[in-house]
């Protein structure tokens, strides 16, 4: 079994999914895949897989693109792929393709090896594969995200279209070559919080709440409880599969899985489609049922006995997820965001329906509870906008460059935003921090942004006051007018008092920047591209580049 050197596993941790070369000690070249469990599954079950290549022109680059078909549904198989944008990964895959056969490892959501064998292919159709894509070279090595986002886009439509072989110049791009597993067999994976997974557990409901729960304990410690219940009468009564208590918010998790092992292969899509649904909207029930009794005030309980403690900013902001072991079904989209958005509005909650996959997207890059919130909330408004749940975020690594901007001139208006925060609440600085970011971030502000930051104490009050600075890159009207602060000011005021407990006071007040730096702390300098943030500079860490 082959375990991915750091390099490798970074890149799969922070996928979706996907397939990577890893040359091993004796020169030779294995696989890594990276699948949802329930694809995993069905592979174990003896579903055809077939490795997929393209090449994707993108802003005049050619952009090289290699993953997988499964064909766990006779209809509808999973198509999976990603871009090499690596030149080890690309010499990798090369190499790998003038061998006839290799080792394989499968990895599941967590990126923890569940299932291993060997696979063979047709050396003639490598050759072929290998040709094309020596006649196309040379192939974008870097991180431009603009241009892999959008050669992303054109592969997602092209593959559909290779499939059910259209004959169009795009399906064109695409060659498959199909896999011959061997000898393949599931993987045991042991954790002392959990016990053991294994790939092939009948128990399947058990493993997906299991694994959420390692998933999310072992990045937030302490926050996060298996089966928590709660005392109705003399009973205890269970109140979610997962729960996760953050300071300004609490994530209600119910899963559901697919069932792949009891499957008959033969089922029809239109069945297992029901199914789902109808699992969706059990889920959906319960979550409705979790979040009256949280807003009721009954006790929450660990599995043992003793009490989980939620302050009241903890229920004001509810994130209730049904937690799908695969989504990977043509469900009845418009219907499903129809009755997630009525439960929501009923629960007086935000309601998600997620992937265990697309979980751990949002695990790996929110980094915080409060960040995935406002993830999840962006997600929740797409949806509502939309009328379609079928929405996956996409999450790409991207390296933050250096400040390459001037200090905005002192005699320049900023605006100081006056907070009356709790005095027996910590203040979650961060959290405040992320409102504003994404406040200018939805005006695709291009620029210069400076972020003061003070807390303290006025006249036995705790306050905390927050100072900014922005200069758009343009050369008419840099500096924002007065009505553009007072539009900021009354957008992030609600997403002020509900999720982070803090009041902004009529105390708010534009200033002169010069001032602003006198009476305020630096806290950060961003630079802004089209809303996102592209360059950070902490005073308090400089880079040698920027001292």
């Amino acid at each position: 079994m082959m375990l991915p050197c750091y390099e490798t596993y970074k890149r799969m941790v922070g996928a979706h999914c996907g397939v990577w070369p890893e040359r091993v000690n004796n020169g030779s070249v294995e696989l890594a895949i990276k699948l949802s469990a329930d694809l995993a599954k069905a592979v174990l079950k003896g579903a055809r897989v077939t490795l997929v290549v393209a090449v994707i022109p993108a802003q005049d680059r050619n952009v090289r693109v290699v993953g997988i078909r499964v064909e766990d549904d006779k209809n509808d198989p999973a198509l999976i792929h990603g871009p090499q944008e690596v030149s080890r990964e690309q010499i990798n895959f090369d190499n790998l393709l003038q061998q006839q056969s290799t080792f394989v490892t499968f990895f599941d959501e967590l990126v923890r090896p569940v299932m291993a064998g060997s696979v063979h292919w047709d050396t003639r159709c490598a050759r072929n594969i290998l040709q094309r894509l020596r006649d196309n070279e040379p192939y974008y090595e870097g991180d431009d995200r603009a241009l892999l986002i959008k050669a992303m886009d054109t592969a997602e439509k092209s593959i559909s279209k290779w499939h059910i072989r259209d004959g169009s110049p795009e399906a064109n791009v695409w060659q498959g070559m199909p896999l011959r597993l061997e000898n393949l067999h599931p993987v045991n994976v042991s954790s002392p919080e959990a016990g053991t997974f294994t790939l092939d557990d009948p128990d399947e409901g058990g493993g997906l709440e299991k694994s959420a729960y390692l998933l999310l304990e072992a990045n937030f410690p302490r926050k996060v409880y298996l089966n928590p219940e709660f005392k109705y009468g003399q009973e205890r009564r269970e109140f979610c599969d997962v729960l996760v208590v953050g300071d300004n918010e609490v994530f209600i998790i119910q899963s559901k899985v697919m069932a792949i092992l009891e499957r008959n292969p033969e089922q029809l899509t239109e069945r297992r489609v029901k199914n789902v649904h109808s699992n969706f909207r059990k889920a959906v029930s319960q979550l409705c049922g979790s979040a009256r009794t949280l807003r009721q005030g009954r006790d929450i309980l660990k599995k043992g006995s003793a009490e989980i403690l939620l302050d009241k900013n903890t229920k004001k902001l509810i994130h209730g997820i049904v937690l799908l072991s695969s989504t990977n079904l043509p469900l009845p989209w418009s219907e499903v965001s129809q009755e997630l958005i009525a439960a929501s509005k009923k629960a007086q909650a935000e309601f998600h329906i997620l992937e265990f996959g697309e979980l751990q997207q949002h695990v790996a890059f929110g980094k915080t509870l409060d960040e995935i919130s406002l993830h999840l909330r962006k997600r929740y408004e797409a949806i509502e906008k939309s009328g379609n749940a079928n929405v996956k975020m996409r999450f790409m690594e991207e390296p933050i460059r250096p400040i390459t901007s001037t200090p905005i001139d002192a005699d320049a208006g900023g605006y100081v935003f006056t907070l009356e925060v709790d005095r027996g609440c910590k203040t979650n600085a961060g959290h405040i921090f992320n409102v504003f970011k994404d406040a200018i971030n939805r005006r695709h502000f291009t620029g210069r942004c400076e972020y003061f930051q003070n807390i303290g104490l006025l006249e036995g009050e705790k306050f905390c006051w927050i100072g900014l600075g922005i200069q758009w890159l343009r050369d008419t009207d840099p500096i924002p007018p007065y009505d553009w602060w007072m539009e900021l000011r009354e957008e992030v005021r609600p997403l002020l008092d509900v999720v982070s407990g803090a009041k902004l006071t009529h105390l708010s007040e534009m200033g002169r920047l010069g001032d602003i730096r006198a009476s305020s702390t630096l806290a950060m300098v961003i630079e802004f591209v089209n809303g996102k943030a592209v360059g950070y500079l902490d005073p308090d860490h400089p880079r040698a580049d920027e001292q």
